[in-house]
C-alpha cells in the first residue's frame, strides 16, 4: 500500500510540473515586425512580419543602443521589462544634448560624465516602444553580455514595436527549436 501512495504522489507531481510548465510565466520580450504598409507585389518589404523572441533567464534589465538621427551621436536606453505591464525606462546616456534626446526638468538626475550626458533615476512606464529600423540608426539591443541587431532580424524599414511579455516554458522552447 505505501508502495502505491508513493507512486501516486510521484505520478501527481509530474502532472502537477507538466501543468506548471504550460503556465505562461516565463518573462520574454517580444520583437514584432508590425505591417505599416502593403507590400510591394510579389515582395515583402517592411511590411514583412516577423517576430523574435528573447527570454529573460538573467534578468529584466536590457539597453537599448542606437545613432541618433538628427545629432548622429551614439545614444543608450536603459529599460526593465515588466510582462504584462510593458517596459519601463530608467536611465539613458548620449553624447550630444539638443533635438529629440530625453529630457525634461525635474525628471530623473542629469550629469555629464566623461563627455556623456547621463540621465538617471527616470521612471517612464510604456505599452511597449514602437521604432523603425533603419540603417542609419543601427539599433541593437543588448542582454546579458548580448548583442542583437535588428538589422539582422528585420528587414530595412520594418516598423518593429517591442513588448515584454509571459510565455510557458514550451512555448519558449519551441520558438528557440523554430527559430524567428
Amino acid at each position: 500500500m505505501a508502495g502505491r501512495r508513493k507512486i501516486n504522489r510521484i505520478v501527481l507531481l509530474g502532472l502537477l510540473g507538466s501543468c506548471l510548465a504550460l503556465v505562461p510565466c516565463w518573462p520574454a520580450l517580444q520583437l514584432q515586425a508590425v505591417p505599416d504598409r502593403p507590400a510591394a507585389p510579389g515582395g515583402r518589404g517592411a511590411a514583412s512580419a516577423g517576430t523574435v523572441l528573447l527570454p529573460l533567464w538573467q534578468g529584466s534589465h536590457f539597453t537599448l543602443e542606437y545613432r541618433h538621427s538628427v545629432n548622429k551621436t551614439p545614444v543608450w536606453e536603459e529599460f526593465v521589462a515588466l510582462p504584462g505591464r510593458g517596459l519601463l525606462l530608467t536611465g539613458t546616456a548620449f553624447q550630444s544634448y539638443g533635438v529629440g534626446t530625453p529630457f525634461e526638468p525635474g525628471e530623473g538626475r542629469l550629469v555629464l560624465r566623461e563627455g556623456y550626458f547621463e540621465l538617471t533615476g527616470l521612471h517612464r512606464q510604456m505599452p511597449g516602444l514602437d521604432l523603425r529600423v533603419v540603417p542609419l540608426n543601427h539599433y541593437h539591443l543588448r542582454y546579458a553580455g548580448q548583442d542583437y541587431p535588428l538589422s539582422s532580424y528585420f528587414a530595412p524599414g520594418a516598423l518593429v514595436r517591442i513588448t515584454a511579455v509571459r510565455r510557458s516554458l514550451p512555448g519558449l522552447l519551441g520558438f528557440w527549436w523554430r527559430g524567428p
